[in-house]
């Protein structure tokens, strides 16, 4: 929240709960042996909403599609936030896919997310590309 205040001069905004919809994402392409590939739109895996407790469907599924690739690009531009209860299953996740020799790429983070990702050391496991200022 620090950083966030400071780069842009006001105070966080608020946490909102967020409704997360239920069924497949429609992003999430699975060739005929369930495998997952490429995603159309950014070529990358893309999160959204909220990393919470309840996320453990979207980490399992982040493994799954680095597992067919040397490096892995995660699309975090549909990312709110990531609960600090659920950052240190994340942070496992990521750092899993990291020791497995593959090169990670976290994509267009928002002010937040990135503060609390380099707080809790992801830098050692991860490259973060922050959000460009519009």
């Amino acid at each position: 929240g620090l950083e966030y205040a400071v780069a842009f001069e006001m105070s966080p905004p608020p946490w909102e709960a967020v409704s997360r919809p239920s069924g497949t994402p429609d992003a999430v392409v699975t060739s005929a042996t369930g495998s997952f590939v490429a995603y159309p739109d950014s070529g990358g895996f893309p999160m959204k909403g909220v990393v919470s407790a309840s996320s453990k469907d979207m980490l399992n599924q982040l493994s799954l599609f680095a597992s067919s690739k040397q490096e892995v690009l995660v699309d975090m531009s549909g990312l709110l936030r990531i609960d600090f209860a659920a950052a240190g299953h994340f942070f496992e996740a990521v750092r899993a896919i990291h020791l497995g020799q593959k090169r990670v790429i976290l994509a267009n983070l928002n002010e937040l997310v990135a503060a609390l990702l380099e707080v809790f050391g992801m830098t050692k496991h991860a490259i973060l590309m922050r959000k460009k200022a519009a």
